[in-house]
Formats: structure tokens, C-alpha cells, sequence
């Protein structure tokens, strides 16, 4: 089975970090990738 390609947190953009940072209201400690689901975008859960 092939998983969709999706990047890893140190390959999402700064800016895009920083936005999430914000919303988050902390930073980001940890990322790790999602599989599965039916969007095409970057799925991660963070701690």
C-alpha cells in the first residue's frame, strides 16, 4: 500500500509554522504525520 506524500514539519514553510504557532497560542513541540483520511492536504498532529 502507498501512502500519500506528506511533508514532514520541517519541510512546512516558516510562515505557515508561525501562523500555527499563533493559533496554537504555544509553540509547536512536536508534529508527527497523519496517514489516511480523504484530503490531499498536510495532515499532523501536534503536541
Amino acid at each position: 500500500m502507498q501512502r500519500e506524500p506528506k511533508p514532514y514539519w520541517r519541510e512546512v514553510p516558516q510562515d505557515v509554522r508561525d501562523a500555527i504557532r499563533a493559533l496554537l497560542g504555544a509553540p509547536v513541540r512536536r508534529a508527527v504525520r497523519v496517514f489516511g483520511g480523504f484530503g490531499p492536504s498536510a495532515t499532523s498532529a501536534y503536541s
